[in-house]
C-alpha cells in the first residue's frame, strides 16, 4: 500500500484553504481505497557518471544534454541515477470509468492518482538516499523532462536506456506521453557536497516557471493539473444540490456541464 498525504490531494483538487466537506472526503477515501487495489507500482532505475560542462551541456549515458535547468541541478555531481516509477494501468481505468460515470469520482482519481507517483517515487529515491548516504553522497532533487528547458523528448532516451516497457511496464505515445499516465521519469543528482539545502536548490536554482509557468513543486515530475479544472471536484459536489445535478453522470454531464467548452476530459 502505498502512504498518500491526503493534504496532497485536497492540493490538486484545489483546495488551498478550504476544508473539503465530509462529503468530499467520504468520496475521496472510497476513490483512493479503489486506486490501492487497482494499482501496480513499479521502478527502475541505473546510475551514470556525469559531467556537467558549462554554459549548458551535461554528459550522462551517453548523451549530451543541452539544458541550463539541468546543467544547474547536475553541476558538482559525480553520479546522476535515471529514473522511473509508476503506479500501473489500473489507475487510467479508473480515471476513464470515473469519466462516463461521475465527472467529481474522475477529477479525484486524476488529483489522487498525481498524489501517489509523488508518493511512490518519493518512497523509492528516499531508499537510494539511505543508500547514498553511506557512500558520503547527497541526492539533488528529482528533475524530469519537460520541466524548463529540458527537452521532452528526452522521454525517448529514457525509454531506451531503462527499457522501461520491460522493467516498468511504461511505453510512450507517439506525442511522448507516458502510458499509464500516472508516471515519471527523473535525473536525480549525486554529490559529495551541496552549496544549497535541497529545498533551495530546488527553488532558487531550477525554478522552472520562468520557462513554463508551472511551479517549482512541478520540477520534481510531478503531473500538474491545470489550475482552470482545480475546482473541479467543488462544482461537481454544488451540482449535486441542484435540480440539472440530481442525477448528473459522465454522459450527461460531458454535454451539459458548464465546464463543457474546455473540460479536462475532451482534451484527452
Amino acid at each position: 500500500m502505498i502512504d498518500i498525504n491526503p493534504k496532497e490531494i485536497y492540493r490538486f483538487l484545489g483546495y488551498r484553504n478550504i476544508t473539503p466537506t465530509p462529503e468530499i472526503d467520504e468520496r475521496i477515501n472510497v476513490c483512493v481505497n479503489k486506486m490501492q487495489k487497482s494499482s501496480s507500482p513499479r521502478c527502475f532505475y541505473r546510475k551514470f557518471s556525469v559531467a556537467a560542462k558549462e554554459p549548458d551541456v551535461t554528459e550522462i549515458a551517453g548523451l549530451s544534454i543541452h539544458s541550463k535547468n539541468l546543467y544547474k541541478n547536475l553541476s558538482g555531481c559525480d553520479y546522476a541515477y535515471m529514473f522511473a516509477a509508476t503506479v500501473g494501468i489500473g489507475i487510467d481505468h479508473l480515471i476513464k470509468r470515473g469519466e462516463v460515470e461521475s465527472i467529481m469520482d474522475a477529477a479525484i482519481y486524476q488529483a489522487a492518482g498525481a498524489a501517489m507517483i509523488e508518493a511512490y517515487a518519493d518512497s523509492e529515491v528516499e531508499k537510494i538516499r539511505n543508500a547514498e548516504d553511506k557512500s558520503g553522497y547527497r541526492l539533488r532533487p528529482r528533475y524530469s523532462p519537460g520541466y524548463g528547458d529540458l527537452p521532452l523528448a528526452l522521454q525517448s532516451d529514457f525509454a531506451r536506456i531503462l527499457d522501461m516497457q520491460k522493467w516498468c511496464g511504461i511505453s510512450l505515445t507517439d506525442t511522448l506521453l507516458m502510458v499509464p499516465s500516472k508516471s515519471i521519469t527523473a535525473f536525480i543528482g549525486c554529490a559529495k557536497s551541496s552549496a544549497l539545502p535541497e529545498s533551495d536548490y530546488l527553488a532558487k536554482t531550477i525554478n522552472p516557471m520562468e520557462a513554463t509557468g508551472l511551479s517549482a513543486k512541478g520540477a520534481t515530475g510531478n503531473e500538474m493539473i491545470s489550475r482552470k479544472y482545480c475546482n473541479l471536484a467543488q462544482d461537481a459536489s454544488e451540482d449535486r444540490h441542484t435540480e440539472r445535478g440530481k442525477n448528473l453522470t459522465g454522459s450527461h454531464s460531458c454535454h451539459d456541464c458548464r465546464k463543457a467548452k474546455d473540460c479536462l476530459y475532451r482534451m484527452v
